[in-house]
């Protein structure tokens, strides 16, 4: 439980303030619902947006994960994470 406070107060750091949450996921649910308001989001097509299919895609270099995430996400990991290809 230690580490599901720890990942919560760091993500809330890196994004800044936030009143709200949209989740699918119920860990992530649980993790940030003791410091922000959650609404439980429906995924649509699951398996091809889930963070494990995004990371695997870029790892092989695919560029389709690209089409997963929102355009200003795609920028933030390519200036952190520069891929290589």
């Amino acid at each position: 439980m230690g580490n599901d406070r720890l990942w919560a107060e760091n993500i809330l750091q890196k994004i800044g303030y936030a009143n709200i949450a949209y989740t699918g996921n119920s860990w992530t649910s649980r993790c940030l619902e003791p410091y922000i308001k959650i609404k439980q989001q429906e995924m649509i097509e699951r398996n091809l947006f889930r963070g494990t299919n995004i990371r695997k895609l870029i790892r092989i270099g695919d560029l389709r994960w690209k089409n997963y995430i929102h355009p200003k996400v795609t920028r933030y990991i390519e200036d952190k994470f520069p891929i290589q290809i």
